[in-house]
């Protein structure tokens, strides 16, 4: 047991991405990813292209500055509810662009359900 967790967290981290540029993308004015996530259970080879194609929906799916709850998300883009948090979570990193991700509490406050807007920095 203490080899494994000796390799968990001795591992390298993956390589680090360049930078985000916002880019108008062919069918919004939204912004272009052109970056990858990063952090320790990010492996390029295995997860560049999963992820990088599901931030390009969730950006498709909130550039009409409406707001989008979770589930409605996960309709529109595939993945789960936490993966989907996750790319919002990444829009508001400086190196995703430090957009704005307004959330706010709706319906019976004690049902936890949130609604997300993302406002693009270059809208």
């Amino acid at each position: 047991m203490f080899n494994f967790i000796t390799k968990l967290f001795s591992r390298k981290p993956a390589a680090s991405v360049q930078s985000f540029d916002s880019l108008p993308s062919s069918s919004n004015n939204g912004p272009r990813l052109i970056t990858l996530p990063d952090g320790r259970s990010f492996d390029q080879n295995l997860d560049s292209e999963r992820l990088s194609s599901q931030m390009d929906r969730v950006i498709e799916a909130v550039s009409d500055g409406q707001y989008h709850d979770l589930n409605s998300l996960v309709a529109k883009c595939g993945g789960t509810t936490a993966s989907i948090s996750a790319r919002l979570r990444d829009l508001r990193k400086p190196k995703f662009g430090g957009h704005t991700v307004t959330s706010t509490r709706v319906g019976d406050p004690r049902s936890g359900k949130w609604v997300y807007k993302v406002t693009f920095k270059n809208s």
